[in-house]
């Protein structure tokens, strides 16, 4: 199926169909490592289940068990989709302080380093 075709179904460019509908969201999983594993889906128990079941990302199947520690309620797909991948490049202190709710840190680690 080529690209245009799938995303007029309704699915990504990725592994990960879009949700049909609304709502969608992003979130954290804390991975047994430490390490921190960042997606967006419609619902939040399942996608969970999913990777300690070892059927989500391959980051998370080797990492097992995950537990969901941050998630943000999204007005649109494309809108989740772009919050993932934002949230992606951040470092890992820096997700922590959003997993934490530690506002005013969060806003030290966004300044510009020069």
């Amino acid at each position: 199926m080529a690209l245009s075709e799938r995303t007029t179904a309704g699915e990504s460019k990725g592994k990960t169909p879009a949700p049909p509908v609304e709502p969608c969201f992003v979130y954290i999983l804390s991975c047994s490592d430490g390490s921190f594993y960042t997606g967006c889906t419609a619902n939040l128990q399942d996608r969970e289940q999913a990777h300690n079941e070892g059927h989500g990302a391959a980051h998370t199947a080797s990492r097992r068990p995950v537990r969901l520690v941050y998630w943000e309620r999204q007005p649109s797909w494309p809108a989740a989709r772009a919050r993932e991948a934002q949230l992606k490049h951040w470092s890992h202190a820096k997700k922590k302080t959003l997993v934490d709710g530690d506002v005013e840190r969060l806003h030290s680690l966004a300044r510009r380093r020069t």
